[in-house]
């Protein structure tokens, strides 16, 4: 395993996308977000992209066959305290157990799927931060940024009518946090903006700052292989990319403050 690519960004963000799209790489993989590893294990959270449960995916069930179920519970439970908060200081050898745990499952998820780079979608700014303490300079983070008008429509789409005055709150604490990883990180930090994904030259550019010596058309049909969590695209065999169009009716007040957000973010 060469490097581990995780993706940061907020929810509706289009992380999935982003790493489908990187999972076209020759070799990568693209895992989904492994945050939910367990509730997928478990049988609580969906399936693979290939509809199977992890036991049952061709994939999947040899990564777990290499794993001690007691180290899979005992995995969650520590992550769990661990990715809590970012600002957890845990105790140092539980995040020592934790790290050592974390970087034996991604070897072996490396090992069977064949691929040295690994793409996690997990977007949790917490999760970014403890991959950063294991893997320092082989970890690539990708903030994903999308306009918030985007991100809103996305959460629309998806779940209905919402609380605009709480959403926007979330969404100005996530990226807070996500500057708080750029900041403590030692790792490679990268920024990206969901609408350049289909933007060819920006994809290409991405993919330089990655140091991954391979390309992307992403104009052709692009493939998911075995994404174990994230949103309804990965149920998909194939895919092509399309340009995001909004429509959600923004009030003038939700245009201000949205617009507003976009600029916070960019300054800060």
């Amino acid at each position: 395993m060469k490097k581990i690519i995780y993706i940061l960004s907020s929810g509706h963000s289009g992380s999935t996308v982003l790493g489908s799209l990187l999972g076209n790489l020759h070799n990568a993989f693209h895992i989904g977000e492994f945050s939910n590893f367990y509730n997928v294990y478990s049988g609580t959270l969906e399936t693979c992209s290939c509809k199977k449960t992890l036991q049952k995916c061709e994939l999947w069930s040899k990564v777990i066959s290499e794993l001690d179920p007691a180290v899979i519970e005992q995995y969650e439970k520590m992550r769990l305290e661990v990715e809590t908060s970012i600002f957890n200081k845990p105790n140092n050898e539980k995040y020592k157990q934790l790290q050592e745990i974390t970087d034996r499952i991604y070897k072996v998820i490396s090992e069977f799927s064949g691929s040295e780079i690994i793409i996690d979608s997990s977007k949790s700014p917490n999760r970014a931060y403890l991959l950063s303490k294991i893997y320092g300079k082989n970890l690539f983070i990708i903030y994903l940024k999308r306009d918030f008008k985007g991100v809103v429509n996305s959460y629309i789409k998806k779940r209905g009518d919402f609380n605009f005055n709480k959403f926007v709150v979330s969404l100005f604490k996530e990226h807070i946090k996500n500057k708080y990883v750029k900041l403590k990180s030692k790792s490679n930090f990268y920024y990206f903006n969901y609408e350049g994904l289909t933007n060819q030259t920006k994809v290409n550019n991405l993919i330089k700052k990655l140091k991954i010596d391979s390309t992307i058309d992403i104009k052709t049909e692009l493939f998911n292989h075995h994404v174990m969590a994230g949103n309804r695209l990965r149920y998909q065999k194939s895919f092509h990319l399309k340009p995001n169009t909004n429509k959600y009716s923004y009030s003038f007040y939700q245009t201000t403050i949205l617009n507003l957000l976009n600029f916070i973010r960019f300054v800060l």
